[in-house]
C-alpha cells in the first residue's frame, strides 16, 4: 500500500478525507495535527502497528495514553493495546514523514460533531483556532525531499498556547484540558514537533560519510543517536568496491561461521576420545576401561562433559555480547579516528537501524576477533584451567554459535513482524501454543531493542537476553501506560 490518489504534499485535509484515504489503501495518520504518511517508513514495532491505526488521530496513542472511544468502526489508538510514550527522536521524525496538515477549523465550519470523551475538548481546540486567523490553522508547508525521507517545515496547525481568556474568561480550558494533554504547558520532558532540520549537523549527505564524521567532534553523540527515517543505506565511500565490502546480507553469517562451529564441535568431541579421557573416566568411576561396560559409561560421561563445556561456550558470548555492547560499541570518542571507528563499528547503525545491509558484521571483519578468542581459550581454559585441547575447542565452539544467534537475532529484532498467531491463541495444538510462547519471546525482546534506538541508547545492551541488563542494572523502566 503507498500513499494513493488524492494525496498531495503540503495542504490541509480533513479528518474524514484522511480517513476516507485510507480507507482506499493510503498510509496515512493523524499526529499533532499533522497527517503523516508511513508507506516508505519501517517501524521499529512492524508496520501491523501503523495499518491497524491508519487514517486514524493517534495523537494520544503516540504519546502512551490509553483509555477508551466508542465512535470507530474498528479498534482505535486509545483503546490503549498500541499506546507507547515515543521519545523525541520519534517526535522529530513526524516532520519528516508529513505530507500535510489537519484542517482544524472545518469541524466547526460544517457544524460537524465528534464523539468520544474528549469531543468537547476537540472542540475547544476548533475554536481557538478560528479565533486565532486563518493564519495559525493553515501552515505553510516547504518540502523538501532528501536520502532520509520527505522533510517538511511542518508545525502543528493549532496554536495551543494561544490564551483562553477572550472566549472563556472563567479560565475553565485548563479543568477541561484531556487528561494526559500537556498542550499549552511546559512540562519537563515534553516533547515538542521540531520543524527545523537540524539532523545533519553540516553532514553533506551528498557525499561520502566515513571522511565526515570525525569532524562533529562533541557533536557526534548527538548526530549518531538522530535515526534516519528511511531504510535507504547510507553511503561510506565514494569508491564502489569499499562501499559493497561494508554491506553484508544477514545470512552470510550463518553460512560462514555455522559449518565452523558444527566441525569444532565434532572435532573437540572426537580429541577427547582419542586422548585417553575416556579409560581415565571409567577408572575414576571405578569401572574396568578395558570391558565394553566400561568403555561405553566413560563415552557418556564424555559426552555429557562436552555438550556442558559447548554450552558453557555458547552463554560465555552472553557475557561478551554485553561487555562489547556497552564499553566497546557504546563508548564515547572524540578524536577524529576514534569517531570514524565508532561509526563504522556500530555507530551507523543507530544512525540507520533499518540499514538491513549493515546489521551483521561482515566476517572478514570479524575473522580476526573470532580466531583470536580461540587463541585465547587455549590458553586459558586449556592451558591455564588445566582442561585441554578438547575442551577448549568445544568452549569456542559453542562461543562461536552464540555469536551467530546473536546476528541473526538481532537483524531479524530488526527485520520481522513477530505477529501472533491466531489459531495458538486457543484451543490451538502443542506446536502452535510453542510458537505463540516463542513469538510473543521474540516481540518483548524486539520491544526493548527498539528502546534501546529510539528512547534510551544508555540500556538494554543485550541482544539475545536481558539477564545481564537486570544484573547490571541497565534494564529500561517500563512506563506505564497512562490512562483516560
Amino acid at each position: 500500500m503507498g500513499v494513493g490518489d488524492g494525496v498531495a504534499h503540503g495542504r490541509t485535509y480533513t479528518a474524514e478525507e484522511v480517513a476516507r484515504l485510507a480507507s482506499n489503501g493510503a498510509d496515512l495518520l493523524i499526529v499533532d495535527g499533522l497527517v503523516v504518511d508511513f508507506s516508505a517508513f519501517t517501524h521499529p514495532g512492524g508496520r501491523s502497528v501503523l495499518t491497524r491505526h491508519a487514517g486514524e488521530d493517534v495523537s494520544d496513542m503516540f504519546r502512551g495514553i490509553a483509555g477508551t472511544r466508542s465512535s470507530s468502526h474498528k479498534p482505535m489508538a486509545h483503546m490503549g493495546s498500541d499506546a507507547h510514550a515515543h521519545s523525541a527522536a520519534a517526535f522529530s521524525m513526524l516532520t519528516r514523514l508529513a505530507v500535510g496538515t489537519i484542517d482544524a477549523t472545518a469541524a466547526s465550519e460544517t457544524g460537524a460533531a465528534e464523539d468520544g470523551p474528549f469531543a468537547r475538548v476537540r472542540a475547544r481546540r476548533a475554536q481557538l483556532a478560528m479565533h486565532a486567523g486563518a493564519e495559525g490553522a493553515d501552515t505553510a508547508v516547504d518540502d523538501e525531499k532528501g536520502e532520509g525521507g520527505i522533510r517538511s517545515g511542518l508545525g502543528s496547525t493549532v496554536d495551543t498556547d494561544a490564551s483562553s481568556s477572550d472566549l472563556d474568561p472563567s479560565g475553565s480550558e485548563e479543568d477541561e484540558r484531556e487528561p494526559g494533554d500537556t498542550s499549552g504547558v511546559d512540562l519537563p520532558g515534553k516533547h515538542h514537533l521540531d520543524t527545523s532540520d537540524t539532523t545533519d549537523f553540516g553532514i553533506d549527505r551528498t557525499r561520502a560519510l566515513v571522511h565526515q564524521v570525525g569532524s562533529l567532534g562533541t557533536r557526534y553523540h548527538e548526530w549518531v543517536h538522530t535515526p534516519e527515517v528511511s531504510d535507504a543505506p547510507l553511503r561510506f565511500f565514494e569508491n564502489d568496491w569499499a562501499e559493497a565490502a561494508t554491506r553484508t546480507p544477514w545470512w552470510l553469517v550463518p553460512c560462514v561461521w555455522l559449518p565452523l562451529a558444527a566441525y569444532t564441535l565434532c572435532l573437540g568431541v572426537h580429541t577427547g576420545i582419542n586422548s585417553g579421557f575416556i579409560s581415565s573416566l571409567a577408572l575414576t568411576f571405578g569401572c574396568d576401561d578395558e570391558g565394553a561396560f566400561g568403555y561405553w559409561f566413560g563415552i557418556s560421561i564424555w559426552l555429557l562433559s562436552a555438550m556442558t563445556t559447548w554450552a558453557a561456550g555458547y552463554w560465555f558470548w552472553g557475557v561478551l555480547e554485553y561487555t562489547f555492547h556497552r564499553f566497546a560499541f557504546h563508548a564515547a570518542p572524540c578524536s577524529y579516528w576514534g569517531i570514524t571507528a565508532h561509526f563504522l563499528m556500530h555507530g551507523c547503525h543507530h544512525k540507520a537501524p533499518l540499514d538491513g545491509l549493515r546489521l551483521v558484521f561482515p566476517p572478514t571483519a570479524s575473522a580476526p576477533i573470532i580466531f583470536g578468542f580461540w587463541k585465547v581459550f587455549r590458553a586459558v581454559v586449556g592451558g591455564y584451567l588445566g582442561c585441554g585441547d578438547a575442551a577448549a575447542t568445544l568452549f569456542w565452539s559453542g562461543c562461536l554459535a552464540g555469536y551467530v544467534a546473536y546476528d541473526c537475532t538481532h537483524y531479524f529484532l530488526h527485520h520481522w513482524e513477530f505477529e501472533p498467531r491466531k489459531e495458538g491463541r486457543r484451543g490451538g495444538s502443542l506446536t502452535s501454543a510453542v510458537s505463540q510462547w516463542y513469538t510473543g519471546m521474540l516481540r518483548k525482546a524486539r520491544s526493548t531493542h527498539m528502546a534501546h534506538h529510539y528512547d534510551d541508547s544508555d540500556t538494554s545492551f543485550g541482544i539475545t537476553s536481558g539477564v545481564f541488563d537486570r544484573v547490571f542494572g541497565t534494564a529500561p523502566k517500563k512506563p506505564k501506560a497512562k490512562t483516560t
